[in-house]
């Protein structure tokens, strides 16, 4: 039986997935810890809050991990850079109870996933597609 469809969807998705659209996937499922920790900072739920943001911290460590510094050049370090700031200013924003701070940083988690997303589509549009039969 399927208790949580969101789940569910992701899961499936996942197996159908480019391993950039994994990423793109990883960068929702962070942007979307981020939705529910302001939502909680509002109702001032702070054990909803810290779940979200433990949460988001796993993932940022899941994509954090997953960066091939030896073959990813520039792009890898300017990823590593981010991530650690993310961590950082996630912990700040928490500790200061800060909206703003949260949003700011789902903000860039959105540009980022963005260019992901768009990576995605050209990477995928650029192997050659099977031939009909004729």
């Amino acid at each position: 039986m399927m208790n949580n469809p969101a789940r569910f969807y992701r899961q499936m998705s996942c197996q159908g997935a480019s391993r950039v659209g994994l990423v793109v996937i990883l960068y929702e499922v962070a942007m979307g810890c981020l939705h529910r920790a302001v939502k909680a900072l509002e109702a001032n739920n702070i054990e909803a809050r810290t779940r979200e943001l433990n949460h988001f911290l796993a993932v940022i460590g899941y994509l954090h991990a997953s960066l091939d510094m030896a073959r990813g050049g520039e792009v890898a370090r300017a990823l590593d850079r981010f991530y650690h700031i993310a961590r950082v200013r996630i912990l700040q924003a928490n500790l200061a109870q800060s909206k703003a701070g949260l949003e700011e940083i789902a903000a860039h988690f959105n540009t980022l996933r963005e260019a992901w997303e768009q990576v995605d589509r050209s990477v995928g549009s650029s192997f050659p597609q099977p031939e009909t039969e004729k």
